[in-house]
């Protein structure tokens, strides 16, 4: 009996509760998309709610031009973008010859065509009001185009993977490996990699899944380009918009950080280094769709206050900010304080 819409929401669902680790993440989202709705490449992404920026990637078979996927998503106007696809009314979006907007598409005429392929579907993934990433499927010129009755096939999976997408930074390591040191890439307007760092690379060597996934170092790359991009897009006055805070695949905090810079042939500085557990502290917040109140109380666990102290600090019983704390943990997915900074470490 094949898979069906419920059984593949079902799947999708119980990925949200364990933890899968790079590259068994995405083998498990493919394989029961695949089920559903047949593809010959994929990609699948995160990004980070707050700022939009990439965070993590998987793919096999999938699109291999990184600068001009990246340009065309932030400078160009085209069909499906993620950012247009989380404002409409349907989250999914499908894209072939016969799509009235194929004829002006950049990134199908000169980036999905050359390399083979004759359709594309988009799914954005939104949840609480932000975008946590997206999911792309490809198909190859000999193979039926995807349609608009394709999409109906997708937007009964956005919810369910968006769920994952949004906790799957917070999922737990067996152990914590010591930080890289801080590194730094300097890029030229059209994104060219114009110095980059040992510390830098190690931190980028550390986002490729490795095992049966295709992302490779160059693909991986996208996290600087998106980051230059939204530093060229966004006034000076919002720093935040081109920051992204990573889990990597080994289970370090990465903390990428766009800087518009003056010097030379370069216009752009992205420091990737560790990220302090209070510069976590909105990731934990968004991953599990903490309430006002507590997150000022993680706040103030992180910097070490006892819940007498939080207390006294809030104005509030002892009782209320205990109750608050099994709230928190509860929705963490934690059995206490140490195992909830522990994730932050």
């Amino acid at each position: 009996m094949g898979a069906t819409t419920e059984s593949v929401r079902a799947e999708l669902t119980d990925l949200a509760g364990r933890s899968a680790y790079g590259a068994d993440f995405g083998e498990i989202v493919s394989g029961a998309v695949g089920s559903l709705l047949p593809f010959d490449g994929w990609c699948l992404f995160g990004m980070d709610g707050r700022s939009g920026l990439r965070t993590f990637q998987f793919s096999r078979h999938g699109t291999e031009k990184t600068v001009e996927m990246a340009d065309n998503e932030a400078l160009q106007s085209d069909a499906n973008k993620y950012v247009d696809l989380a404002r409409s009314e349907s989250p999914a979006g499908w894209l072939a010859k016969q799509h009235p907007l194929a004829e002006k598409s950049v990134r199908f005429n000169e980036i999905l065509r050359p390399q083979g392929f004759g359709s594309e579907m988009r799914l954005a993934l939104c949840q609480q009001g932000r975008l946590w990433g997206a999911l792309s499927l490809f198909r190859g010129h000999d193979r039926r185009s995807f349609s608009a009755d394709d999409t109906q096939r997708l937007v009964p999976l956005a919810v369910p993977l968006a769920a994952a997408f949004r906790r799957y930074p917070m999922r737990p390591f067996s152990s914590a490996p010591e930080a890289f040191a801080a590194g730094m890439v300097l890029l030229s307007p059209d994104n060219t990699l114009l110095s980059v760092s040992s510390a830098a690379q190690a931190w980028l060597d550390d986002l490729v899944p490795g095992g049966s996934d295709e992302t490779g170092p160059s693909d991986v790359t996208r996290v600087l380009f998106d980051a230059a991009n939204a530093v060229r897009a966004s006034p000076d006055d919002e720093p935040d918009s081109a920051t992204a805070r990573i889990r990597t695949c080994s289970g370090r905090w990465l903390l990428v950080q766009g800087i518009r810079l003056c010097n030379g042939e370069a216009d752009v500085c992205v420091l990737l280094h560790a990220a302090s557990v209070h510069q976590l502290l909105t990731t934990v917040i968004d991953a599990h769709c903490l309430t006002k109140g507590e997150a000022k109380i993680l706040g103030l666990v992180a910097a070490g206050l006892p819940a007498k102290h939080i207390a006294r600090e809030l104005q509030l019983s002892p009782h209320t900010i205990n109750d608050n704390l099994k709230s928190i943990y509860r929705k963490a997915h934690v059995s206490g304080r140490e195992e909830l900074i522990g994730r932050l470490t």
